[in-house]
Order: C-alpha cells, then sequence, then structure tokens
C-alpha cells in the first residue's frame, strides 16, 4: 500500500479503534485488509495534521483529529555519521499488520 493516501473519515474511524475497510492490491494480498479493533498507529511529520475542504481550513473536523492524537516533539537529530540505514523497513508494516490481524488476514502472500 506504499504511497497509497487513507481517507480522512477512515482515519478518524481507525483511531477510534472501529471498523475500518482498505482496499489491498491483489497482486500481493488475497483480500483486502480489515481493522475492527483498536490498532496502533504511528506517524511522523513536521506539520499537524489539518483538513482543506474548498481551500479554506475545517477547524472542526481538524480538531476531530487533533484530539485522537498524542503528540511527542523530538528536537534532538542523530548525527549523521552516528545514522544506521535499516534495510527492509517495509517489512515490519507488513509483519505488524499480519501479527495485530492474524484471524483477518492470515493467508496474505
Amino acid at each position: 500500500m506504499g504511497g497509497a493516501l487513507l481517507a480522512w473519515h477512515d482515519m478518524l474511524l481507525l483511531l477510534e479503534g472501529q471498523r475500518v475497510h482498505l482496499p489491498a492490491p491483489k497482486t500481493h494480498y488475497t483480500r483486502d485488509i480489515v481493522f475492527d479493533k483498536d490498532t496502533p498507529v504511528f506517524a511522523t511529520g513536521t506539520h499537524s495534521l489539518v483538513c482543506v475542504r474548498g481551500g479554506q481550513v475545517n477547524e472542526r473536523e481538524t480538531e476531530m483529529m487533533s484530539v485522537r492524537w498524542i503528540i511527542f516533539n523530538f528536537f534532538h537529530q542523530i548525527p549523521s555519521t552516528d545514522q544506521k540505514v535499516i534495510p527492509h523497513v517495509q517489512h515490519v508494516l507488513q509483519v505488524h499488520v499480519i501479527l495485530e490481524n492474524e484471524e483477518e488476514i492470515s493467508d496474505i502472500a
């Protein structure tokens, strides 16, 4: 699902622990992914999440999203000489999804 966008409404449902249906590419999965219980969600970014509709910030929707996140601010950066590249980071997400939803997607390739 690399590069795919999650609809604002679906993200709100996911953060609330409600049932969310995510279409999965059939070239990699035998069926779609369904989250139907609390699932930890981690995100990184340089800005806050803001809902913009019609070129205007939607304050109500933005607030609904904001109250669902615990935000940590990090002010220290690891020096480039101490940074290490972790190979195959995408596979960590796939393994996490399989472990968290084993009964739903046990036959993922």
